[in-house]
C-alpha cells in the first residue's frame, strides 16, 4: 500500500505554489511531472504520460506520493480512473482542490495563454472566444474547464467517499494557511517560506516530458505511412 497526494484542481487557483511547497518536505516525494495527466480521459494539446504509472516517482520510500493534474477536476470518466487506482490496488490518498472564483481563474487563463502565445487576442475578445466552438476545437482542453461555477456543485467529497479518501478542500484567498494546516494533517513539515520567495520560477520538468513529445509524433508518422 502506498500513499498518494493528488492535487485534482482547479486550474489557475494556485495548483503549482501548492505543488512545490508539499514537495518541499522531505516526506514527499513529487512525480517527475507536475501535470503528468495520466488519468485525463481526453486527448490533450500538451502531452500525456502513457507509460507505468508507478514511474512517474523517482524514488520508493516515502510516506507520500505527490501529482497535480488541476484540469483533472473537470473530467469524470477521468476522475474514475484514479479513484479506480487508488482502490484497485489498496492505496491511500489525499484529494486536494484549491477553490478560486470563476472570474479570477478566466482572467488567469487569459494571461497565461496570451504570454505562451496560444491566443493573441484582447481580454474582451477572449470572453467571446469561449462560447466558439472552433476556438475550443483549437484548444481542446477549455471544453472541459468551468464545469460548475460553484466547488460545492463538484461536489468532491461525495465522489471520493471512501476510508481510502481524505478530500482537503483549500482556498486560494488562504492559500499559504491552508497549505500549512494541511501539512499539519498529514504529519509533514514543508518549506513555505523559501517556495513563497521563488514563486515566480518555473517548475522543473522532466525529459519525461520530450518522450512524450517524440511518441506522439511517432505515432502520427506511423498512421501516415500506413495511409500510403
Amino acid at each position: 500500500m502506498a500513499r498518494f497526494i493528488f492535487i485534482i484542481g482547479l486550474c489557475k487557483a494556485g495548483t503549482t505554489h501548492a505543488f512545490r511547497v508539499l514537495g518541499s518536505s522531505n516526506d514527499v516525494c513529487s512525480s517527475k511531472l507536475k501535470e503528468s495527466r495520466y488519468f485525463i480521459s481526453y486527448s490533450h494539446f500538451l502531452p500525456k504520460f502513457y507509460g507505468n504509472v508507478y514511474d512517474l516517482w523517482s524514488q520508493k520510500d516515502k510516506r507520500y506520493y505527490l501529482e497535480a493534474t488541476p484540469e483533472l477536476i473537470d473530467d469524470y470518466k477521468g476522475l474514475e480512473r484514479l479513484k479506480e487506482f487508488v482502490d484497485n490496488n489498496e492505496h491511500e490518498a489525499h484529494i486536494v482542490v484549491i477553490n478560486r472564483p470563476k472570474n479570477e481563474r478566466v482572467t488567469s487563463w487569459f494571461r497565461f495563454l496570451s504570454r505562451k502565445k496560444y491566443y493573441k487576442g484582447s481580454y474582451e475578445n477572449f470572453l467571446l472566444s469561449l462560447e466558439s466552438k472552433s476556438f475550443k476545437k483549437r484548444l481542446n482542453f477549455l471544453n472541459y474547464q468551468f464545469r460548475f461555477d460553484r466547488i460545492e456543485d463538484y461536489k468532491i467529497e461525495e465522489f471520493f467517499k471512501s476510508s481510502r479518501f481524505e478530500v482537503h478542500l483549500l482556498q486560494s484567498s488562504t492559500l499559504n494557511y491552508d497549505l500549512i494546516d494541511l501539512s499539519g494533517k498529514l504529519g509533514i513539515e514543508c518549506d513555505i517560506e523559501t517556495v513563497a520567495s521563488n514563486r515566480s520560477e518555473d517548475v522543473k520538468y522532466s525529459d519525461i516530458y520530450w518522450l512524450e513529445y517524440w511518441r506522439i509524433l511517432l505515432k502520427i508518422l506511423f498512421v501516415k505511412m500506413r495511409l500510403l
